[in-house]
């Protein structure tokens, strides 16, 4: 097998570049979207020294969902579950 044959072509490199930029992208919403929230949660909880909660409970769940999806990723397939996984948080953010 040559070199060329192991190498991915033009378009092939703008759909990772693609899936890249757009996996960025949803982390980067994903971390903005805890901090404005915070004020309406802690309102309804009824008060600011529970705003530490909010944060632990965040990072508690992203802990705990990442080895599940990376087992649900080593069975399915990276490309399906990131898929499913991107069309879920647009349609949640939505």
């Amino acid at each position: 097998m040559n070199r060329s044959e192991q190498l991915p072509g033009k378009q092939s490199r703008n759909w990772i570049l693609a899936g890249i930029l757009v996996s960025t992208f949803l982390s980067a919403i994903e971390g903005t979207v805890t901090g404005p929230a915070g004020p309406a949660i802690i309102s309804s909880f009824g008060g600011m020294k529970l705003l530490s909660w909010i944060f632990t409970a965040y990072l508690l769940t992203m802990a705990v969902s990442t080895p599940i999806f990376g087992k649900i990723s080593d069975l399915y397939g990276r490309k399906p579950v990131f898929q499913i996984g991107s069309l879920l948080f647009v349609l949640g953010s939505l």
